[in-house]
Order: C-alpha cells, then sequence, then structure tokens
C-alpha cells in the first residue's frame, strides 16, 4: 500500500484510475476548491473519506508537503516494453530511459519534463533505483499517475528490444569526445538514455547506444542534474 499525498497527485490519480484505491483521509474545515474536486472525484470512484486533523493526514503522508490530504492506494501499474511497442504500432515516437537514476525526486521531475515536452513514455528500472513512490509522483506534478510508465528489470535488453523496433539509443554522456547535442539530427523513433546521478551510464548501457551525445558547458559547474539536462535533451529530440 501506498500513500500519495499532495493536491496534484492525489487528484490525478483519482481521475487516471490506474491504482486500486484505500481511504482518502482530507484535512478537516471547508474545502478549497481543488479540494473540493479531490472529494467529487473520490466519490466517482467509490473512495471512502475520512476528515481528521492536519497533523494525522501528515503522519498518513509522512511528509509536511501534503496540502491536506493523503490517498491510501496501491501501487503504480507499470506498461511493459512489449504492451507499449503494440500501442505505437511503427509511428514516430521519442522515449526517455534512465538507467538507475536513484534519486526519487529526480525521477519525478524527469517524468514531469517528458510529458510537457512531448516525450512518449519514460522506461525506469523496477530495481536498484528510484521507486515509482509518492515522492517521485509529488516531484512530477502527477503526470505519473497519467504519462505512460514502462518499467523494465535488465535495461539493456529493454534497449535492444527498441532497436529491434528500429529505434536509434541516444545516451547522455559528458566525454569531450560525445557528440554535442545541438548537431544531432534526432531518428524519428528515438530513445535519450539519462544515467545515474553520480556514475552516468553504465558500460553495458553505453554498449548499447548508437550516439552519445553532451550537453556543452562554459561555467564554473561541471555538469548538470539529471532532472535539468534531461529536459534540454527532450527539448532537442521532440523539437520543442
Amino acid at each position: 500500500m501506498t500513500v500519495l499525498y499532495g493536491i496534484t497527485p492525489v487528484h490525478a490519480a483519482l481521475v487516471a484510475g490506474k491504482r486500486s484505491f484505500g481511504r482518502l483521509w482530507v484535512k478537516e474545515g471547508k474545502p478549497s476548491p481543488r479540494v473540493a474536486d479531490i472529494l467529487r472525484e473520490a466519490k466517482r470512484r467509490g473512495v471512502t473519506v475520512a476528515e481528521t486533523t492536519a497533523e494525522r493526514v501528515g503522519d498518513k503522508a509522512k511528509s509536511p508537503q501534503h496540502q491536506g490530504v493523503a490517498l491510501e492506494c496501491g501501487e503504480l501499474p507499470l506498461v511493459t516494453i512489449e504492451e507499449f511497442l503494440g500501442r505505437i504500432g511503427q509511428g514516430s515516437c521519442t522515449l526517455a530511459a534512465l538507467d538507475r537514476v536513484e534519486d526519487p525526486v529526480n525521477l519525478g521531475g524527469i517524468v514531469r519534463s517528458a510529458a510537457f515536452l512531448g516525450v512518449s513514455g519514460v522506461i525506469a528500472m523496477t530495481g536498484k533505483a528510484a521507486p515509482f513512490s509518492a515522492a517521485a509522483s509529488k516531484a512530477s506534478a502527477g503526470t505519473m499517475e497519467t504519462h505512460p510508465m514502462i518499467g523494465v528489470g535488465n535495461l539493456a535488453e529493454a534497449l535492444r528490444a527498441l532497436r529491434d523496433a528500429g529505434f536509434w539509443i541516444y545516451g547522455a554522456a559528458g566525454e569531450e569526445d560525445a557528440e554535442d547535442y545541438r548537431r544531432v539530427d534526432p531518428a524519428p523513433r528515438s530513445v535519450v538514455v539519462m544515467g545515474n546521478e553520480g556514475e552516468g551510464l553504465r558500460r553495458l548501457t553505453r554498449d548499447r547506444c548508437d550516439v552519445l551525445v553532451r550537453i556543452p558547458g562554459s561555467g564554473d559547474a561541471e555538469s548538470l542534474n539529471v532532472n535539468v539536462a534531461a529536459g534540454i535533451l527532450f527539448a532537442r529530440f521532440t523539437g520543442r
């Protein structure tokens, strides 16, 4: 059982209806318009609502960022690579793939950027990586509840399957000999692979990439946060 918290993630989860639902905990008192929307969705879904103190909501959420709502629910259902490929057919598509991104805030931020910039889905590892948690959903501003999330146990094999389906694999790297991302002409079917916050792409992941791309910098910082870097690359690969 997961407890989502925050107005936007809770509302998005109820509207999407992908999860199973337990009880909705709401801060007592007259609801704001946005919380009233949540209450209407909860009624439509047949979710039991419990009004309680803000402190009790915080105890349920295990976070001070609950905004007066916390929703007990099941785990987020993930799409398989095979299911996703069946949905998109042979059309153009840009995907994001995450190679052991560990911070749930980074995971959520990347999903939010992907959804905003037109990336069709996000591939994330189901082990040794950030979980699809309440914190990640909050950081995604609820987009994790609605955007296609593709779970894989073995990223290298998933990239192999995507290459067989006509995708070009582009790995984000910091080396000087990597291609400047501004000079890349993205393939119609592209995967942008982002590495771990500290170690970057693993060797086997690199071996699955057709092209390594970098974001040149000229300031005092050595590198960008993976969430920021992902947004820059997504904008380039989707033409936004």
